[in-house]
């Protein structure tokens, strides 16, 4: 199979020849108009006609070698999803947490990424297995049974290779953890949390505003303002740029005799283009395949 730029090549190479055939017929028909006008005309007829079907014949496939390559231009830039451990993620906390979160796209991070936040400096490090229970401990106390797995499951979902999950830290001081999803064109972030102690100092807009400028789109989950705490939390991402999006939405069960969480679907820059079908995925690759 040839390349875009391959094709593009190909095209070029033959309205060349057809180009230098074309001069040389018409060199043909002006030698042959004295002694046969007809047999000249015809020579210049195909010196017109040839770089003409040639041109009108290849330009679909030139353009279309052009449309490929703005499409995998506009997927790159739309969906910069990291593809494997080696990255990092981001953690809102500005406002106390009992609602499951996600994303889409997007953008590598390191193993261990720093940002500068006021006033100490954050880290977003991998967690190790041996974290795990310390991790779940902190599932259990901020998650409702519905908005979190059990501890069986949930140790499993650590060896799915879409599935990241870190530490937040603050001078080596561990303040909290994320979790999220690399699917295909968009970054699913499913939990995270800011342990109590640390609430309240800002820490949750500078951590969204590195999340909006590592990935996109992003898409998360966020509980219906139907009490006044939980509309502070809708709020608050709104606050920072997350746009809501008309779709009826629950959050699918985490197990077999689990119970859907009705949830806002929030999402950045952008409402979705298709709401439906990001729900869809998200049950699909998530929810019902780490049952």
């Amino acid at each position: 199979m040839f390349s875009s730029k391959g094709i593009r090549i190909l095209c070029y190479i033959v309205m060349g020849i057809a180009y230098t055939l074309s001069i040389v017929l018409f060199i043909l028909g002006i030698a042959n108009m004295g002694d046969n006008s007809t047999l000249g005309w015809a020579f210049l007829v195909g010196a017109i006609i040839l770089p003409l079907t040639t041109t009108v014949s290849l330009y679909p496939i030139f353009a279309l070698s052009n449309i490929e390559d703005d499409l995998r231009d506009l997927k790159k830039a739309l969906c910069k999803n990291p593809s494997s451990k080696d990255q990092a993620p981001i953690t809102p906390t500005d406002i106390p947490h009992s609602n499951s979160e996600f994303d889409r796209e997007v953008t590598s991070f390191s193993n261990s990424t720093s940002v500068q936040s006021a006033p100490k400096r954050l880290t977003f490090k991998e967690i190790e297995r041996e974290d795990f229970d310390g991790i779940y401990a902190a599932m259990e106390r901020n998650f409702i049974p519905d908005e979190r797995r059990d501890y069986a499951h949930a140790k499993r979902v650590l060896d799915c290779p879409e599935f990241h999950i870190f530490h937040v830290e603050r001078e080596n001081e561990k303040v909290g953890f994320v979790s999220y999803w690399c699917l295909d064109g968009v970054t699913f972030f499913e939990h995270f949390v800011i342990y109590e102690a640390f609430r309240g100092n800002g820490i949750g807009e500078q951590v969204l505003a590195l999340m909006k400028k590592k990935f996109s789109p992003l898409v998360l989950e966020c509980e219906r303002p139907e009490s006044p705490l939980q509309a502070r939390r809708a709020a608050f991402y709104k606050r920072n740029g997350f746009c809501d999006n008309d779709c009826d939405y629950y959050q699918p069960a985490y197990s077999q005799n689990g119970g859907e969480v009705p949830m806002l679907l929030l999402s950045y820059p952008t409402p979705l283009i298709d709401p439906h079908a990001v729900a869809a995925q998200i049950r699909r690759e998530v929810y019902e395949r780490t049952k």
